[in-house]
């Protein structure tokens, strides 16, 4: 009866090592604590700081011959792959700035932002990121001018331009599928108007939120 059920013992124990082998497996393809790459959303509300340059071509008084500061509200919308220590970002803004000698009715930019994550806690509750990036922007409004009797003239235009963004931020998960943020990015602009370069330079400090369609390392309390 022994050697009848030696084989029998033996296939058996095959049966169930290649089923531990198989569980093994598919825990290992199909439970990973964090996606390779996963959707990521986020919304920036921003305040920037924009130095305006002098213009030469429209200025008639003293008072308007100096740079000036303009606060602006810089709401920003980023949609992309977050690939966990990279997130690839597509992003669009809109943003109101002044120019001497015009009247600026908005500021548009598209482009790409690229934030390398270069340091994160142990649950990755918390990180930090650099950001930098680049695209293109068009700028949209009239342009004010005197003639002889000091009377104003104003014609609409549109002009377009490259803009770059680079700067730091980080994050505080408070789900593992949301954080909030904190970023501070310097924005110079290149513009091409009819009196010449628009070189617009702004520092802007922005509240951000980012959803990410995977899960952290940490679990909810």
């Amino acid at each position: 009866m022994q050697h009848a059920h030696g084989p029998l013992r033996s296939a058996r124990d095959r049966q169930q090592l290649g089923a531990i082998i198989g569980g093994l497996l598919v825990t290992s393809w199909c439970a990973p604590a964090r996606a390779d790459a996963a959707f990521a959303l986020q919304p920036a509300i921003g305040v920037g700081t924009a130095v305006q340059p002098l213009d030469t071509t429209t200025v008639t008084t003293p008072s308007s011959s100096l740079p000036r500061e303009s606060f602006t509200m810089v709401p920003s919308l980023r949609l992309g792959i977050d690939l966990g220590s990279l997130a690839i970002l597509a992003y669009g803004s809109n943003s109101n700035a002044g120019v001497q000698g015009h009247a600026v009715g908005g500021v548009t930019r598209l482009g790409v932002l690229v934030e390398p994550l270069v340091w994160h806690s142990d649950d990755r509750r918390v990180g930090l990121y650099v950001l930098a990036g680049g695209g293109a922007v068009a700028m949209a409004g009239a342009t004010v001018t005197l003639d002889a009797m000091m009377n104003a003239k104003s014609s609409s235009f549109v002009a377009t331009g490259a803009t770059f963004q680079v700067g730091v931020g980080g994050w505080y998960a408070v789900h593992p599928s949301f954080a909030v943020g904190l970023e501070l990015a310097v924005e110079p602009d290149l513009i091409s108007l009819d009196s010449g370069l628009y070189v617009g330079d702004q520092a802007i400090v922005s509240l951000t939120g980012t959803f990410v369609a995977a899960s952290r390392a940490f679990p909810l309390r």
